[in-house]
């Protein structure tokens, strides 16, 4: 029985469990525990782009759950091909484009207390596993990989990441040419592109 259609997959609920990064920070099962208890309940699961698991890790726990993908969007072609690919080879069967997120906020408390998880690695787990960003990684830092050089590796993900800046409505031909399934723009700003979005 199903509750819901949206974007042509027929539902149990009406109820998407948010893309909440970093989840290490709240409990040790991190975003796969969420996964796999999102798979046991029935509710789609959507996978941040700033986890502490890698797709392959969610898309096990998740088993036959309903799982979409969210991207923080990078600026290097080849990584986003790569991400997308691997999520789309794991059953991630809808693609959240996060478009109001194209650089980190500066938190005032995080800062004073000197707290940026993603500097130690947490958060980063996408990155750190995909390889097209540890081939560019290990071809521009001959020797090293993201887990002897967690600083450094995480301070280029970000900057990829989060690099302060937007793709435009051409980029996102790229993401069609790549995902075959529903794309979801998240975070749109202004009502002209949301009915170009429609378009």
């Amino acid at each position: 029985m199903f509750l819901v259609e949206l974007f042509g997959q027929k539902l149990e609920s009406p109820i998407l469990i948010a893309p909440v990064g970093v989840q290490t920070i709240f409990h040790h099962d991190k975003e796969t525990g969420v996964a796999e208890i999102a798979r046991e309940i029935g509710v789609p699961y959507i996978l941040s782009t700033a986890s502490s698991s890698s797709i392959e890790e969610v898309a096990e726990a998740n088993g036959d759950g309903t799982r979409w993908f969210q991207l923080y969007w990078p600026q290097d072609n080849e990584i986003t091909k790569s991400l997308l690919r691997r999520a789309r080879e794991n059953g991630f069967t809808t693609l959240l484009i996060t478009l109001d997120t194209w650089a980190l906020a500066w938190r005032p408390a995080d800062l004073d207390n000197a707290y940026v998880p993603f500097a130690t690695g947490i958060g980063d787990q996408t990155g750190f596993s995909d390889p097209a960003f540890r081939a560019k990684f290990s071809k521009k830092h001959p020797g090293k990989t993201p887990e002897s050089h967690t600083f450094l590796a995480s301070r280029e993900w970000e900057a990829d990441v989060f690099s302060g800046a937007a793709h435009s409505w051409e980029d996102l031909e790229l993401v069609r040419k790549e995902w075959e399934g529903p794309i979801v723009l998240k975070g749109i700003q202004h009502v002209d592109d949301a009915r170009k979005a429609v378009e």
